[in-house]
């Protein structure tokens, strides 16, 4: 069961060289700095009775079609907290601000809510 939380809010991009650089400067290959822009959906997972939002994160290319999409996963106890973390993260994602993920694979580990000091 998959249910599919809109992530409505991309922005078309103004030019190819206007944006931020990608992927951001303190992203690591375990760490990984984020924000609306390159989250496509947040989406809610069951799989043997463990239930997970997932993340799906695009790649940006010259052309939307050349785009690469990966999934990362973040375990939740319930589906009531799935739900919970599902709007927090939209909320967030919408003010603007950088979300960091701390990452095993495409396991999410930790989610860091980012806000200037």
């Amino acid at each position: 069961m998959a249910a599919l939380y809109p992530a409505n809010s991309l922005q078309p991009e103004e030019g190819l060289f206007d944006s931020e650089p990608y992927p951001h400067p303190e992203s690591a290959l375990d760490y990984r700095v984020t924000n609306r822009r390159y989250v496509s959906h947040i989406v809610y997972e069951t799989k043997d009775l463990r239930h997970f939002v997932t993340v799906i994160m695009t790649h940006p290319g010259v052309w939307a079609y050349r785009a690469n999409s990966h999934a990362l996963h973040y375990e939740c106890n319930n589906a009531k907290s799935c739900l919970d973390l599902m709007r927090k993260l939209d909320d967030f994602l919408q003010s603007g601000w950088n979300i960091g993920f701390r990452l095993h694979g495409s396991e999410i580990k930790e989610i860091i809510f980012l806000e200037q000091p």
